[in-house]
């Protein structure tokens, strides 16, 4: 959740959405949601609403007792999606440090 509370465009109504929404992917970094060269979200992820969890390849032993979130859940995901596009050059830096900032 790092990074969507330091952008400062998220409220706390919102990282609430955003936590519901990562926890039923169970998505903790970065790496967890972009493609295999690190330089960009998976498509999937940006359509999670529309598919069904095991599609996602969650970790297995891993995952959270996540009721699927709402529409509006994923809206709010898709913003932090669109805002982590927008600064995706400093991906390198954050791949490294091994967080999203999801946790």
């Amino acid at each position: 959740m790092e990074i969507a509370i330091q952008c400062g465009k998220f409220g706390p109504k919102d990282l609430r959405l955003l936590n519901r929404c990562r926890l039923w992917l169970n998505v903790v970094t970065l790496a967890d949601v972009s493609n295999a060269a690190g330089t960009h979200v998976e498509d999937k992820f940006h359509f999670a609403e529309r598919i069904e969890r095991d599609e996602i390849g969650c970790r297995n032993g891993q995952q959270v007792h996540q009721f699927k979130p709402n529409k509006k859940a994923w809206k709010v995901w898709v913003r932090l999606l669109n805002k982590l596009h927008q600064e995706s050059a400093k991906w390198p830096a954050l791949l490294t440090k091994g967080a999203l900032g999801l946790v």
